[in-house]
């Protein structure tokens, strides 16, 4: 679980970093060891992260903001 909120962190703060200048888009990330591999889905209103073993999605809030509540343990994801 570090590695996939370090994973969502990351491309949320990039973006906010530069102003919302580069519009978040579908693909796939890895790790640059190559450790860890995500593929997102971006749309209008959520912005789906899809792991090996689960699928998280969040919701968008305002901006390139997104937040996901874990199912189990209620905790908030931005």
């Amino acid at each position: 679980m570090p590695v996939r909120f370090l994973t969502v962190s990351l491309l949320c703060l990039t973006t906010n970093n530069v102003n919302a200048q580069i519009k978040l888009t579908s693909g796939q990330y890895t790790t640059q060891n190559g450790y860890y591999m995500v593929k997102t889905d971006v749309s209008d209103k959520e912005l789906t992260l899809i792991e090996p073993n689960r699928n998280s999605v969040y919701q968008k809030l305002e901006g390139n903001v997104f937040q996901f509540v874990h199912p189990e343990s209620k905790i908030d994801h931005y």
